[in-house]
């Protein structure tokens, strides 16, 4: 994991607490200090350990460790917020070390949540995204009808399936592409007529979901704000691009995989607004990506009314709740 650049700090950790002029007494295998992070007035406030785990680190008054992470990252993570006017997330923090270190050569796979793992992309490349797109030139009438803009459906080349050969018959389709826009690397597809025994949305046959539903369509404004909006499903998408919010990405359920983490470090994401359904299953799952990310981006999470969505809303109304 990140074990290389830890195994670098180490033998330096004394110059670590030096260089952020932390105030220190030192006994035998532990460093005791007031809490830089929260400012703390307590002399023995923060225990930072110089055996064992060495730079792990606990403060006993505020617990900030549980707010950066209590290894050697986390205590100097904590460090530069406490003293810098910016913020500094996972992949910031990575970064000055590196510089501080004087950007040793170290191989970033050593890095978690920076590298995709090797099996993320596990699906196909079906066709070309130019190929589906003169081939599927119609846009869902049935999507023009629940009050989608057609600007936005060609954008995301959603249409219906009336073709009885195909595995999505009967379903209005999104395709899914790579995160370049390149190639078709999938499908979901909603029940045009619900029936009771089929699911609403399905995928095709043997699709991974280790992407973010358009995200090829949101990563260049997810690059230019260092922000990104996750919503659960396609639908949630269209409507957020519609009311401008182009860095809007779908899970493709209520749980954010590791895969999916280290696509927004790689990204340069430093905030991740949350906006799943308001139902129970939608919270719930809200918690656990709160709890998965609050590490490495400032999140914020916003509640829906139970058992709404955000298609439910017009555009004003989703413009309120965002801004």
């Amino acid at each position: 994991m990140y074990s290389g650049i830890i195994e670098l700090l180490e033998p330096r950790l004394e110059d670590v607490l030096k260089t952020f002029n932390v105030q220190y007494n030192e006994f035998s295998g532990y460093y005791s200090c007031t809490c830089p992070i929260h400012n703390s007035d307590n002399p023995n406030s923060m225990v930072v350990y110089k055996e064992g785990y060495i730079g792990s680190w606990k403060c006993y008054t505020n617990h900030c460790e549980e707010e950066y992470g209590g290894n050697l990252l986390g205590l100097v993570r904590g460090l530069l917020n406490s003293s810098a006017e910016r913020r500094y997330y996972f992949r910031d923090t990575i970064d000055w070390i590196l510089k501080w270190l004087g950007n040793p050569k170290i191989d970033i796979s050593q890095v978690p949540h920076l590298v995709l793992p090797k099996k993320f992309d596990e699906n196909p490349h079906i066709a070309l995204r130019s190929t589906i797109r003169s081939s599927h030139n119609t846009p869902s009438v049935v999507f023009l009808e629940k009050g989608f803009s057609l600007e936005v459906l060609r954008t995301f080349d959603v249409t219906d399936c009336w073709n009885s050969k195909k595995e999505l018959y009967g379903r209005t389709v999104c395709p899914v592409y790579d995160n370049e826009g390149v190639w078709l690397i999938g499908a979901w597809g909603r029940l045009i007529e619900q029936k009771e025994y089929l699911p609403k949305w399905r995928p095709n046959t043997g699709f991974k979901g280790t992407t973010f539903y358009g995200f090829w369509e949101a990563k260049k404004s997810i690059e230019e704000t260092g922000t990104v909006i996750l919503v659960e499903g396609m639908c949630d998408v269209l409507r957020l691009h519609e009311a401008g919010f182009k860095n809007a990405v779908g899970l493709f359920g209520v749980n954010l995989t590791d895969g999916q983490l280290a696509l927004l470090n790689k990204t340069g994401v430093s905030s991740v607004t949350i906006l799943l359904d308001g139902d129970e299953a939608g919270q719930q799952g809200a918690e656990r990506i709160i709890k998965k990310c609050s590490n490495y981006f400032n999140v914020k999470n916003i509640v829906l009314p139970k058992e709404k969505d955000p298609a439910d809303f017009s555009i004003k109304e989703i413009t309120n709740f965002l801004i």
